[in-house]
């Protein structure tokens, strides 16, 4: 006997979402048919403008008004782009190579202007180079794997030499002496 309950019930509420769902589309139907309507009366008349003639046809008029707004977005979009990596090399953040002792340095900035990951490469062929001590470990001397250049001798352990490259990254940053080694500038 439930299942009959439960039979009905379920009769009556599929017939009430049905009633609800037809008593929404009919009007919609209605209201989209007038807006269809509406549509194509626009169109329609926007056609026949663009058909008529002041003394210049408007499709020519809306030609040309076309292309300078595609020509003027154009110019705009470039001279944003051009703003926008003029402002990439003047950051501080794109401050990432030098020379120092001869060498290449190269590093990455994080977001405080702090250097790391500092590395040297070869002035001659970019390859990166590897630090040798040599006699006590008092003094640094790096060496290329690919074209045998050999720097002179540093007189700093590698550790020192890469906190005083750090330190005169800083030194840059804060006197502006940076921007003198930007490509480009």
């Amino acid at each position: 006997m439930k299942k009959t309950d439960h039979s009905i019930r379920n009769s009556v509420v599929a017939t009430l979402i049905a009633t609800l769902i037809i008593a929404i589309v009919k009007p919609m139907r209605n209201m989209a048919i007038v807006v269809f309507k509406w549509l194509w009366q626009i169109i329609l008349a926007f056609k026949a403008h663009l058909g008529s003639t002041a003394s210049v046809p408007w499709w020519l008029v809306y030609a040309v008004l076309a292309i300078i707004i595609l020509l003027l977005s154009r110019a705009i979009r470039q001279a944003l782009q051009s703003l926008a990596t003029d402002v990439a090399k003047a950051s501080p953040l794109s401050y990432t190579t030098d020379h120092f002792h001869g060498l290449v340095w190269r590093w990455r900035m994080d977001s405080d202007f702090q250097p790391y990951r500092i590395s040297t490469f070869c002035p001659h062929c970019d390859m990166q180079l590897r630090p040798c001590s040599s006699g006590y470990g008092y003094s640094t001397q790096f060496h290329c794997d690919k074209c045998g250049f050999s720097s002179s001798n540093i007189e700093m352990e590698t550790g020192q030499l890469e906190e005083w490259i750090s330190r005169e990254i800083q030194r840059k940053l804060r006197t502006n002496e940076w921007k003198q080694e930007l490509p480009n500038q």
